[in-house]
C-alpha cells in the first residue's frame, strides 16, 4: 500500500480482495496476469498467474484451475520454457482426469500435452527460435 495524507492506495488490485476468498482472488489474479502478458511483462505475468491457479485449486474450483493451467503452459512456451510448459500440461491434465475427464479444458490440455511431447523431436529448431528471440 502507498500512503498519502488521508488516502491509502493499494499497489495491487489483488490487495482489495479478502485474502480468504480464493475464487475471486484467483480470478482477479488471472486477469491481472493477462494484462501483464499483453504488456509484454511475461515474468510478472507468470508469477501472478501461478498465484491465481493456486488460489483456484485451494478453493476447489478445479474447472477454472484447469482452464487457466492451459494459459499458464502457453505463457511458459512464450517465455521459451518448453520443459516447464510440458510439465504443467501433464500435471494439470492428470488433475483433470482425476476429477472428471469431461471437464472443460481437459481437451485443451490433451492437445497441449500432445503437441509439447511432439515438439521433443523438433526441440533443436524450437530452441534456436527461442535463443534468437532472447538476443
Amino acid at each position: 500500500m502507498v500512503n498519502s495524507p488521508g488516502h491509502t492506495v493499494p499497489t495491487s488490485p489483488l490487495s482489495l480482495l479478502p485474502e480468504d476468498d480464493h475464487v475471486w482472488h484467483g480470478g482477479a489474479a488471472l486477469l491481472l496476469a493477462l494484462a501483464h502478458w499483453a504488456c509484454g511483462d511475461l515474468e510478472e505475468a507468470q508469477r501472478i498467474h501461478v498465484q491465481g491457479v493456486a488460489s483456484l485449486e485451494h478453493a476447489g474450483d478445479i474447472t477454472l484451475a484447469i482452464s487457466a493451467a492451459f494459459n499458464g503452459a502457453e505463457l511458459r512456451k512464450a517465455r521459451c520454457r518448453l520443459s516447464e510448459a510440458r510439465r504443467l500440461y501433464e500435471r494439470s491434465l492428470q488433475l483433470g482426469l482425476d476429477h472428471n475427464p469431461m471437464l472443460p479444458g481437459v481437451a485443451d490440455l490433451h492437445w497441449g500435452s500432445a503437441t509439447s511431447s511432439a515438439s521433443r523431436t523438433t526441440l533443436k529448431p524450437r530452441r534456436t527460435i527461442c535463443d534468437e528471440a532472447r538476443n
